[in-house]
């Protein structure tokens, strides 16, 4: 819920006046980008309810949301009202509001009105009274229960209990995590479904051998959370508006004779896993706050890392099919050349073709170097790219997505969520909720 001083969807007698309109474009695509439920205005003096608003117009106009008292479910759109009738000043010829964007209005001379807003955890309603007869005039009802989150992460947990790889032991605490998410009933409020999806979350990470997405254990992807790789390349560490963090091999090979032919398995010692995503969130806090020395904190934070790594993660992975004096090579330079090529139509031939090798062998030879498919890591980095575009240069997700290489916006939505479980925009929400509540 947002409240702001503007009616930019109120009464109509204000609907053009130069400031009112400067306002509305100006922040009605920010309202959109937000997913905002609710916006409350004032400056009219009036009571209007418009229609749920999406891209400055109405997204249903139907005699249904015309009714002076209005149920939804899981809505499109903001709805808007202008409250500001409980003061004295009244105009001198009130009257109903009548406007595309007005679902219902009141105004009666020398009559106020006021409005009680109630928030449960799974609705929100406002209703508005008539001070003469105290009669409710208007009667709004918002009700929300998806259950997304928490049906995806019971998919998450059947799957890995079927997939034999565990023993009972081992899926104790998962199942009873699972056990409790199947019990929440299919018509629940937002927040009992959302916090049973969480606690299965945490249950089902302890099987996720890879530090990503949700590194600080939130249940959500948010500015603090941390992808994490090894890359071979030159420095020690890169952030990304993601928070991609890359260790550099060169950087491990300081300390350990031919660290081209080990890994590092995080799932060896519980304990050390634990650490390197708690250092990782204390970096990406660093990132964003950027205090005074805060790379010297980085730092330091960086070598523990390299020293748990070293010590407690270090084995020793299969010999590659090819020198292994050589090995870096080829991907070193195919590296480069993608993320100079990236926005174009490159494909696995023509960056094959660039290193000198068939495209075949290309194409085995970089998925295990870098654990990932050439596709899968060409689209990855492009999406890195338009959502550091989306979030901090402002640029639509359409300009976001032709600039960066892809196909077209399905492209990359589609990529925002195999990665990060949700649309660009909705990242973008999350990545500016965690900044104001870091400056809070």
């Amino acid at each position: 819920m947002v409240s702001f001083h503007q009616d930019i969807y109120g009464y109509p007698d204000h609907y053009d006046d130069a400031e009112v309109s400067e306002c509305r474009e100006q922040l009605y695509p920010i309202i959109d980008d937000y997913d905002i439920d609710v916006v409350l205005t004032g400056h009219g003096h009036n009571f209007t309810r418009s229609f749920q608003m999406q891209n400055n117009a109405p997204v249903d106009n139907s005699d249904e949301f015309k009714q002076k008292s209005v149920t939804v479910n899981d809505p499109s759109g903001t709805v808007f009202f202008e409250l500001s009738t409980a003061t004295s000043k009244n105009y001198e010829n009130n009257k109903p509001g009548s406007h595309a964007h007005i679902a219902n209005s009141f105004a009666v001379n020398g009559v106020q009105s006021f409005s009680v807003v109630n928030i449960t955890n799974g609705s929100l309603s406002i209703d508005t009274y008539r001070t003469d007869t105290m009669e409710v005039y208007d009667s709004y009802t918002i009700n929300k229960a998806d259950r997304t989150k928490l049906d995806k992460s019971i998919e998450e947990a059947n799957a890995i209990i079927a997939s034999g790889k565990y023993t009972d032991e081992q899926l104790v605490e998962l199942n009873a995590a699972l056990q409790a998410a199947l019990s929440v009933p299919q018509v629940c409020d937002l927040i009992t479904a959302y916090d049973a999806a969480v606690v299965l979350d945490e249950a089902i990470k302890a099987f996720d051998p890879i530090l990503y997405g949700d590194a600080n254990g939130d249940g959500d992807i948010m500015i603090n959370d941390c992808i994490f790789i090894l890359k071979y390349g030159i420095g020690a560490c890169e952030m990304t508006p993601a928070q991609l963090v890359l260790l550099s091999f060169e950087s491990l090979g300081k300390y350990v004779d031919n660290i081209e032919n080990l890994w590092f398995d995080i799932d060896k010692n519980k304990m050390a896993r634990n650490k390197i995503k708690t250092n990782l969130a204390l970096i990406a806090r660093y990132f964003v706050v950027k205090e005074q020395y805060y790379e010297v904190a980085v730092n330091s934070l960086l070598y523990e890392i390299y020293h748990i790594l070293l010590a407690d993660c270090l084995v020793e992975k299969e010999k590659l099919p090819y020198d292994a004096n050589n090995n870096f090579h080829y991907a070193k330079s195919a590296i480069e050349y993608i993320g100079t090529h990236y926005t174009d139509d490159i494909s696995l031939s023509e960056v094959s073709s660039y290193v000198g090798l068939s495209p075949s062998y290309f194409s085995r030879y970089f998925k295990i170097i870098t654990k990932n498919t050439f596709v899968h890591y060409l689209n990855g980095l492009r999406l890195e790219n338009a959502l550091r575009d989306i979030t901090q240069n402002r640029t639509s997700v359409t300009n976001a997505a032709v600039n960066n290489g892809f196909s077209g916006v399905k492209s990359l939505i589609r990529m925002c969520k195999e990665i990060y479980n949700c649309t660009p925009t909705q990242y973008k929400k999350k990545y500016l909720e965690d900044l104001i509540s870091k400056d809070k």
